[in-house]
């Protein structure tokens, strides 16, 4: 399946919302929204997050290029979870659950976590999609993320909730809140 990249030049300079930035910059939930709804909302099958950015402008969802997510997902016909912060172990365990039941999962990553405080400047959301269970061989399971960034699939392990960003700087992926999103009731 496509994974959906911000950057793509399609739309690449559309702007975000209401406000003035550009996908390029600050796309990284609309796309994962979109993504999102092409997993789980019956007849939405087209990878142009567009789509879910106009959804969003006709709904009220955004405050110039901010989204209120549970209004975004809302008018992409899901429902978003409230966000869920906290140690390696409950977060773990939220989106493995959430993988299972058929839902998705909004990961709200840093990309410095070596820095003191993260890197708040780069954060960013990738779209957990599925779980790949531990085996006898190898121990750490993993999850796999549609990375808006990049256009591609990335992988985190479930034991640090880390991974490769993909980005040519090889900064790390660390997760630091999550949103579940599932489909919502017609």
């Amino acid at each position: 399946m496509t994974i959906i990249r911000q950057g793509d030049p399609r739309w690449s300079d559309a702007l975000v919302g209401d406000g003035q930035k550009k996908f390029s910059a600050v796309g990284c939930l609309v796309c994962c929204i979109q993504q999102a709804a092409m997993d789980l909302v019956d007849g939405a099958t087209t990878a142009d997050p567009r789509i879910a950015n106009m959804r969003g402008r006709d709904a009220g969802a955004f405050v110039g290029s901010a989204a209120i997510v549970e209004c975004l997902a809302a008018a992409n016909m899901m429902r978003a979870g409230p966000r869920i912060e906290g140690d390696v172990v409950k977060l773990r365990a939220v989106v493995i659950a959430a993988l299972i039941n058929g839902q998705k999962v909004l990961l709200h990553v840093d990309h410095d976590s070596t820095l003191p405080k993260g890197d708040p400047e780069a954060d960013h959301w990738v779209l957990a999609r599925s779980y790949v269970t531990p085996t006898l061989a190898d121990d750490t399971g993993q999850i796999i993320c549609a990375d808006p960034a990049t256009g591609k699939e990335t992988k985190l392990l479930t034991s640090t909730l880390k991974g490769p960003s993909g980005w040519r700087d090889g900064r790390e992926y660390e997760v630091k809140g999550l949103r579940v999103l599932s489909r919502r009731a017609p």
